[in-house]
């Protein structure tokens, strides 16, 4: 789950409140944080462990509220898109707020240091939280009448071919601000489409986790037609056997690699492999880590230079615990390691790139803007949401596999910024499809 600075072994939600990610265990993501820094000062590679020993206990006592004051004016050290530190205004509203609306806060950058971005591919990878983030650069982007690279009809951009503009809705203009749909990478075609100064953002998920949570959302038991007592399990035992034998190859095998453009028949190559990973290291600005989800969304936010406001969210699109398989014994993690281990590759070299920006952007920068976000997504919460629903009719989910959905409180049903954020992709896809053609006067 993703928990601060500490990775542990992630099911679909943690245990409590079920949309919060770890929001009251401020002082452990801050500890946790410390303690991946000093491994990395030492050269100690970060792995994914199956041992919980020597984990901080979980706190019990939630960030106080009331330190969030309405009197305050703080100056900040704040770096931004590569620029030198200099000092940036924190302002606290004084504005009247009713009693059922959350505190706002915002951090004024000066104009000479940043300007907001408006270009970015974010190239969204499968069960990697990317449908949260996917819905802020949705509300982003809606707020200031941006155009999205967006697919004509549904909510992929291609299937199993790279991107390629025949996918998306023509709109009369050169180039577009936004493309954040699900696609295969193809640089060409998205040069095509977006501007040259165009950031490129993309995620990734510990293999293990990753593998186990694809497997069961495309229902390979079906397609490898495997038992349904651990369908896992057993295509583990020998899964050269099904791959080979059945349909379904493409994401049966190094899914975060096929995604980034890697054809089925290069999967074991790993000369071609290494060579995808230098290229996509030197195309992509940013690859956040799903297990470190806060961490990444703040290296995010500094990267496009966005405000607080516009990276608060809830988890999207994310299964229930009874669609979870809990039960991988060490044994099944390492063939599952072995048998992707183009991901494992990918994801080692990302996960180093992606602390040495934690590194770059400072420990304590980090841990403070940390803690503004989780309390400004737990005041979010509290505000918006009456409870969390499995199986919603409103929210598309394949069959046999449960997906959480929300539903709104009463007094925040007409507020714009809880309906966007619970808005989930196809709705949401289908609202941006419709103003966009407004906006252009398509038919």
């Amino acid at each position: 789950m993703i928990c601060g600075g500490k990775l542990e072994q992630r099911t679909e939600q943690p245990v409590g409140n079920p949309q919060l990610n770890c929001h009251v265990n401020v002082e452990n993501a801050h500890q946790g944080i410390r303690t991946f820094l000093s491994q990395q000062l030492h050269d100690q590679p970060q792995t994914q462990t199956d041992s919980k020993a020597g984990e901080p206990a979980a706190s019990q006592e939630k960030p106080n509220r009331s330190t969030i004051s309405t009197d305050h004016i703080i100056w900040t050290n704040v770096n931004h898109g590569g620029h030198l530190n200099q000092p940036a205004l924190t302002v606290v509203s004084k504005t009247p707020v009713p009693q059922s609306q959350p505190h706002s806060t915002q951090t004024l950058t000066p104009s000479k240091q940043c300007l907001p971005r408006q270009n970015i591919v974010f190239f969204k990878m499968h069960k990697c939280s990317s449908s949260t983030v996917q819905n802020i650069l949705f509300r982003y982007g809606e707020k200031n009448d941006l155009d999205f690279v967006i697919p004509s009809d549904g909510d992929h951009l291609g299937q199993s071919s790279p991107f390629n503009k025949m996918f998306m809705l023509q709109l009369p203009t050169k180039e577009y601000n936004i493309l954040c749909h699900h696609t295969r990478f193809s640089e060409k075609g998205m040069e095509e489409v977006m501007p040259t100064d165009s950031v490129y953002v993309s995620i990734l998920r510990e293999p293990v986790a990753m593998y186990e949570s694809i497997f069961t959302y495309i229902k390979y038991n079906t397609i490898y037609h495997l038992n349904e007592i651990n369908p896992l399990k057993q295509f583990l035992e020998n899964p050269r056997k099904y791959y080979d034998q059945y349909d379904g190859k493409d994401r049966g095998k190094n899914p975060m690699l096929f995604d980034f453009g890697l054809e089925n028949h290069q999967k074991d190559d790993q000369f071609v492999i290494d060579a995808m990973i230098e290229k996509l290291d030197k195309r992509f600005d940013l690859v956040m880590m799903t297990e470190y989800f806060h961490e990444s969304l703040i290296l995010f936010k500094d990267l496009m230079c966005l405000t607080m406001d516009d990276i608060v969210y809830f988890t999207l699109n994310a299964r229930s615990k009874a669609s979870v398989i809990h039960d991988i014994t060490p044994l099944m993690k390492e063939q599952i390691r072995r048998w992707n281990l183009g991901d494992v590759k990918l994801y080692d070299h990302f996960n180093k790139t992606f602390w040495q920006k934690v590194r770059d952007f400072g420990e304590e920068r980090m841990n403070r803007e940390i803690t503004e976000l989780i309390e400004r997504n737990e005041q979010l919460y509290t505000y918006c949401i009456a409870q969390v629903r499995d199986n919603s009719a409103r929210v598309w989910h394949p069959p046999g596999v449960k997906v959480e959905s929300f539903e709104l409180n009463p007094a925040a049903q007409n507020d714009s910024q809880c309906v966007a954020m619970t808005r989930t992709e196809l709705p949401y896809t289908g609202l941006l499809r419709r103003k966009m053609k407004s906006k252009y006067h398509l038919t």
